[in-house]
C-alpha cells in the first residue's frame, strides 16, 4: 500500500482511495460533489493529492456552472469552432489575454462579465460587429475569415432566429393580455401544424380564408375547453377577424419551409403545405375541433366567411384594429353546429 505524509497523524501512513461526497465553498456558497479522495488508513482523514485535488476542483466548478447556467469549458471551445477561431484569435477578437481563454477552456471558473461576453458569440451578428472593430493583433486574414464564418452562420440560422423572435414577441404580448390569446402558449410549430392541417383538407386554401378558419377553430376550442389552439390574438379588420401580425406569421412559416405562399392573380395568395402536419403537437380535442371546422367550412369561400363574420357582435361592436376577446366566443353564431 502506498505511503503518504498525513498531517493529522504527523507521519507517513498507508493511504487508500475512496469516493466521498464532499462540500466546497465557491463564491460564498457550498457546492457538494462526489469525488475521489486519498484517505489515511490510520485516521480516515483526507490526505492531499495534487492530481486528485485538481480533478475535484474541476468537478466543483463544473457543478457550480451547472447550478448557475454558466458555459462549460467544452461549450466555450465549441463557440470558437463555430467560427473556426483559434484560442489566440478568439482572445484578440474579444480584446482579452490569451491566458484567459486558455484557463476557461481548461476548467477555470469564468466571471459574470466574461460569461455574458462569451454568450454573445452565439449571435453571428455580434461576431460581425466584433470583426469590424479595430482590435489590435487580429490580422486582416483572420478578420476576413471571421466575417465569412459569421455570415455563413447568420444565413444558416436565420430561420431559427425568425422563429425565436416571433415566439418571444407573441409570448410577451400574451403575458400582458392572456385573455386576448386564449390562455394558450404560442409556438410557431403548433401554428404550422394547424395551417398544414387545414391545407391538407381544403381545396385551394386562400390566405384570407385561412385567417377565418384559424379564428373559428381557436374560438371554438376556447368555447369548449377554455383555451385556444394556437395562442394567437385576432384583430378586427375590414374583411373580418385576422390573426394579429398575420403576414409576419405566414412569412415565418414560409421561411422555415412549412408552407408556400403562391400568388393567384387578383384572387390573393394560396397557402400550400410543404410538409405533413405533425399532429403529435396537437391534443385530441384540438384535432377534433379542426376536423369539425374543416367539415363545416372547408368548401365555402373566404368571401362568404368574411360576410358572415360581419354579422357577428364581436366584430360589429369594435373598430378596425381592435383585438377580439376570447371570452365572447360563446356568442359567435358561425360556431353554432360546429
Amino acid at each position: 500500500m502506498e505511503l503518504r505524509y498525513c498531517f493529522t497523524c504527523d507521519g507517513e501512513r498507508p493511504v487508500g482511495l475512496e469516493s466521498r461526497d464532499e462540500g466546497y465553498q465557491v463564491r460564498g456558497e457550498e457546492v457538494r460533489v462526489q469525488v475521489d479522495v486519498c484517505v489515511c488508513s490510520a485516521c480516515n482523514r483526507p490526505v492531499s493529492d495534487e492530481v486528485l485535488d485538481a480533478k475535484a476542483l474541476l468537478a466543483v466548478f463544473a457543478a457550480y456552472r451547472t447550478r448557475h447556467g454558466l458555459l462549460q469549458p467544452e461549450e466555450i471551445a465549441s463557440l470558437r469552432s463555430r467560427y473556426g477561431l483559434s484560442q489566440r484569435a478568439t482572445a484578440r477578437l474579444l480584446g482579452w489575454g490569451l491566458v484567459t481563454i486558455q484557463r476557461y477552456e481548461q476548467g477555470a471558473l469564468q466571471d459574470a462579465a466574461h460569461e455574458a461576453e462569451l454568450r454573445r458569440l452565439y449571435d453571428p451578428r455580434y461576431v460581425l460587429e466584433l470583426a469590424d472593430r479595430p482590435q489590435p493583433g487580429l490580422s486582416t486574414r483572420e478578420r476576413e475569415a471571421v466575417r465569412m464564418a459569421a455570415r455563413s452562420r447568420l444565413e444558416a440560422e436565420q430561420p431559427q432566429r425568425v422563429v425565436q423572435e416571433i415566439e418571444t414577441g407573441v409570448a410577451m404580448a400574451a403575458v400582458r393580455r392572456p385573455d386576448l390569446h386564449g390562455r394558450q402558449e404560442f409556438s410557431l410549430e403548433r401554428l404550422g401544424a394547424v395551417v398544414m392541417y387545414f391545407s391538407a383538407r381544403t381545396t385551394r386554401l386562400y390566405k384570407t380564408k385561412l385567417a377565418k378558419l384559424l379564428w373559428l377553430a381557436d374560438f371554438a376550442h376556447f368555447r369548449e375547453q377554455g383555451a385556444s389552439i394556437t395562442g394567437l390574438a385576432y384583430a378586427r379588420l375590414p374583411h373580418g377577424p385576422v390573426p394579429d401580425d398575420y403576414g409576419l406569421l405566414l412569412g415565418a412559416l414560409e421561411k422555415v419551409g412549412a408552407i408556400r405562399l403562391q400568388p393567384q392573380g387578383e384572387s390573393g395568395e394560396v397557402v400550400s403545405a410543404q410538409q405533413e402536419a405533425d399532429v403529435k403537437v396537437l391534443t385530441d380535442s384540438e384535432r377534433e375541433v379542426l376536423d369539425r371546422v374543416s367539415a363545416r367550412f372547408g368548401e365555402v369561400t373566404g368571401a362568404y366567411l368574411s360576410r358572415r363574420s360581419h354579422r357577428e357582435a364581436i366584430w360589429q361592436h369594435r373598430a378596425d384594429g381592435d383585438l377580439l376577446p376570447y371570452d365572447e366566443a360563446g356568442g359567435i353564431r358561425l360556431l353554432k353546429g360546429v
